[in-house]
């Protein structure tokens, strides 16, 4: 099972490259690339590092998580 992601989405929407998004995260644009298309998992570490970068809760980079809505006791605010 392929987790999917919302990384190209919320990539785009901070106008971020996957190079730039690289450097960020100290991933490769290629590894990146492969999360994007849904062709990779990510561990839990790659998702909060890229959470981070994008200055955001990296549980809104998972497609179905039931957080999206509501998020106020996040701690990555």
């Amino acid at each position: 099972y392929k987790m999917k992601l919302m990384l190209k989405e919320h990539r785009l929407r901070k106008q971020l490259s996957l190079h730039d998004l690289a450097q960020k995260t100290g991933y490769s644009a290629s590894y990146l690339s492969l999360l994007e298309n849904h062709k990779e998992s990510p561990r839990l570490i790659t998702l909060e590092k890229i959470g981070l970068a994008l200055e955001m809760c990296p549980k809104k980079l998972i497609y179905t998580c039931s957080c999206m809505k509501n998020c106020d006791n996040c701690h990555y605010k």
